[in-house]
């Protein structure tokens, strides 16, 4: 049994890692962004960019997103097991 919490405590921490990088990536992508409004037509090609460079953004974030449910829901799940565990040994004993 105790193998069984090992490898589930590591695919939770391994998940939450995962999350945590896509958060810094964010970040450091997120500098690059322009925040300056494009509307003359010489700066279509900047419009473009721009467009491209928030789908990719909004990607990232979606990700995030559900990356983030599943570490959070992995954790409580993990949690709850582990405590139903105790409970359940302490019954017992």
């Amino acid at each position: 049994m105790p193998n069984t919490w090992l490898v589930s405590v590591f695919g939770w921490v391994v998940v939450t890692a995962g999350v945590i990088a896509l958060a810094v990536y964010r970040n450091v992508l997120a500098r690059e962004e322009c925040d300056v409004l494009y509307l003359r037509d010489s700066e279509q090609p900047l419009v473009q960019r721009q467009a491209v460079f928030a789908q990719r953004l909004d990607k990232l974030d979606y990700w995030g997103k559900a990356l983030t449910i599943a570490s959070v829901s992995y954790g409580l799940v993990l949690g709850a097991l582990f405590l139903y565990q105790i409970w359940s040994q302490g019954i017992t004993a």
